[in-house]
């Protein structure tokens, strides 16, 4: 049944309810009332007036859904929205200078329509080079460091920039977050919705209508064996991408990948279809020199160079070689340039000393000294209280999980354990099972302090308000409990504080709302006391909402992945309230005061934790983890990105590069 249907059913049966109980106040108020009484008239008016209400109230929502599913509407508002993400991204990627190698890539081989296409391009003119290809596939491949990930942030930046209509707009994934049993089009769906904060009706219709193009990052990164077999997820991923709206013709793809990982699936006979293959060739000599002169100023090239003879006159030698990638290009610039307080800290002459005799040796010398500059350059503009030290032992226990992911494939509940991406929510198996037995335990001893609580002050005499509340209660802790363990993966569910979030948000607690003050009406027969508790629900379930609205800043564009996780508890914490009062009041003439404490605590811790369910995990985990993790890990791994430690794609954080997410996993302490 689909959504709309449902809502019209549920709207419908509002209607059938408020008539129903009109028709029931006429056949018993009319034949007795007498003056002084409230007329009876009047309720029967009020309640057909409020089913009209209900009614127009449908046509309205209707109205604003058939907003929803309009692709040529969300269109350029997700663009704008990508846009802003990927610029900011792009700005961390390229460092504090924003200043960019000019890497150029050549063509390996083009299929189908595009098999005459441009031999060579670079970073510059790649939106044309892409433009150009009349099947707008392309596969981005290249070295580890060679500016992958750059190039494609580079093209989905130049296409939006003069995106027309009815162009796609691209918005770029990460690989590894594929579960191999979702379909493309839901796995696209998912992810505009949690990262972009699309309802999944306007996501639905912008996928179907052709309108996203995927960016693939990191189809290396979705296997740790390099012998990729039939089972591999790299090679379940091309033929699925293969075979996605393919009735229509295939749609534009990007995707990158490493060279030596995509020989391997060349091998196994897997491809991308239709796609053209290009890749980044390494660093020239002379645009390595320009950019390191752009990074330090012609003031500071007396101190490099030694440097940069030894790469001139030795391009094939072992610091030429080391070098030859814009990351390792500017993780050297970072490292050597950061300044004490009167002098630099260290000589780029220390490239060249006789103990760094391979390629190796430099990277790890160069991985070793990165956490340290970026700490000493983000407490020169921020004041942080991070040490080196503990950001070095908090990213290794990060990525000591991340490898171990990888080097034994771990499932959880079905579902391959990532080996890149850091997401808040799905982050608990760090701790093993223990967030899961934290939160069932703790939530079972409060369930049981709280019975007994309602057993000390159960009444003398059992009335049917008490037998439904005790009922009510186990019913609730039961489910909650069983829920709790049943889901693995929970997803979160979060209040959506977008325009069109806000207003389905008030709509649904009006409807709701009024529903429920009639139906309550009806089987209480106090309707101040139903009036009373529904004005306290509303406002113990607004006050998140407003709060969230003042706070938040740029709600509408804002993607930070750790707004899963609050919006999730805030959610959680809405929803106990709201319950717990609800509960309180209905309770509190027929009951013990300390009876109707304990079973509005219960009941609303139920519905709180089951509603809040991903965001409690997360809490658990960092008890779990007190000492190996930081007790804001959210705020420290922002944090991280700002200092250029580390990435973000969609609602995942990743480190700014594979090759110091492997050395902190090698190196637990930091080096002395």
């Amino acid at each position: 049944m689909g959504t709309d249907r449902r809502w019209g059913w549920a709207f419908g049966f509002g209607c059938v309810v408020l008539l129903l109980l009109a028709v029931g106040l006429a056949w018993r108020g009319l034949p007795v009332t007498s003056v002084g009484q409230v007329d009876p008239l009047s309720s029967v008016l009020a309640f057909l007036a409020l089913a009209l209400a209900l009614w127009s109230g449908n046509q309205s929502l209707q109205a604003f859904r058939w907003q929803l599913t309009d692709p040529l509407y969300w269109a350029p508002r997700l663009a704008d929205r990508v846009a802003n993400v990927e610029e900011r991204e792009l700005d961390r990627l390229v460092g504090r200078a924003g200043i960019t190698i000019d890497i150029e890539f050549v063509l390996r081989h083009a299929l189908g329509t595009d098999a005459a296409a441009l031999p060579t391009g670079t970073l510059h003119d790649v939106v044309s080079y892409y433009r150009a290809l009349r099947s707008r596939r392309l596969l981005i491949t290249g070295a580890p460091g060679a500016g992958k990930t750059v190039l494609a942030v580079a093209l989905m930046m130049g296409l939006l920039a003069d995106r027309q209509d009815k162009e796609p707009i691209p918005v770029r994934l990460s690989a590894a977050s594929w579960d191999s049993r979702q379909p493309i089009e839901d796995w696209l769906i998912e992810h505009l919705t949690q990262t972009y904060r699309l309802r999944r009706q306007t996501a639905a219709a912008l996928t179907k209508a052709r309108l996203i193009l995927p960016v693939l990052d990191g189809l290396d990164e979705m296997d740790s064996d390099p012998s990729l077999g039939s089972e591999a997820r790299a090679v379940r991923v091309l033929k699925a991408l293969n075979a996605f709206q393919h009735g229509q013709g295939r749609p534009g793809l990007v995707v990158t990948c490493r060279i030596e990982q995509y020989r391997s699936l060349e091998a196994a006979a897997v491809a991308l279809a239709d796609a053209t293959c290009v890749e980044i060739q390494a660093v020239a000599t002379d645009k390595a020199l320009t950019f390191v002169e752009s990074q330090i100023g012609s003031h500071g090239m007396a101190r490099w160079q030694h440097v940069l003879d030894a790469i001139d006159f030795h391009p094939n030698g072992t610091l030429a070689r080391s070098l030859a990638t814009p990351w390792r290009l500017a993780l050297a610039v970072t490292v050597y340039q950061e300044y004490g307080r009167r002098t630099y800290l260290r000589d780029p002459s220390d490239l060249l000393r006789p103990d760094l005799d391979d390629e190796d040796k430099i990277r790890d010398h160069l991985l070793s000294l990165f956490i340290p500059a970026a700490v000493k350059a983000d407490r020169e503009s921020r004041k942080t209280a991070y040490t080196p030290q503990r950001v070095h032992m908090w990213l290794a226990t990060l990525a000591a999980y991340l490898e171990s992911n990888e080097a034994t494939p771990r499932s959880v509940g079905g579902r391959r354990l990532s080996s890149t991406d850091i997401v808040l929510h799905e982050l608990w198996p760090l701790a093993g099972r223990r967030p899961r037995f934290v939160t069932f335990a703790a939530v079972a001893v409060f369930w049981l302090v709280g019975g007994s609580i309602m057993a000390i002050n159960r009444p003398d005499q059992s009335s049917w308000q008490y037998l439904s509340a005790v009922s009510a209660a186990a019913a609730s802790a039961v489910a909650m409990l069983s829920v709790n363990w049943a889901r693995t993966w929970p997803k979160p569910t979060r209040i959506d504080l977008s325009q069109g979030g806000r207003r389905w948000f008030w709509s649904w607690l009006v409807v709701c709302g009024l529903a429920a003050i009639a139906v309550l009406t009806w089987v209480i027969g106090s309707i101040i006391l139903v009036v009373a508790c529904g004005v306290l629900g509303v406002i113990c379930t607004a006050l998140p909402v407003l709060f969230r609205s003042i706070m938040a800043e740029d709600v509408e564009y804002a993607t930070d992945p750790r707004e899963l996780i609050t919006g999730n508890l805030w959610l959680g914490f809405a929803a106990a309230l709201t319950m717990s009062c609800t509960v309180g009041l209905i309770t509190r003439t027929a009951l013990a005061p300390g009876f109707v404490l304990a079973c509005a605590l219960v009941m609303g811790t139920g519905f709180g934790v089951t509603a809040g369910l991903p965001a409690v995990r997360y809490v658990a985990l960092l008890m779990c983890t007190r000492g190996r993790l930081p007790t804001g890990l959210g705020r420290f791994l922002m944090w991280c990105h700002q200092a250029g430690l580390v990435r973000v794609a969609g609602v995942a954080y990743q480190f700014r590069h594979r090759e110091l997410q492997e050395f902190l996993a090698r190196t637990p302490e930091p080096l002395s």
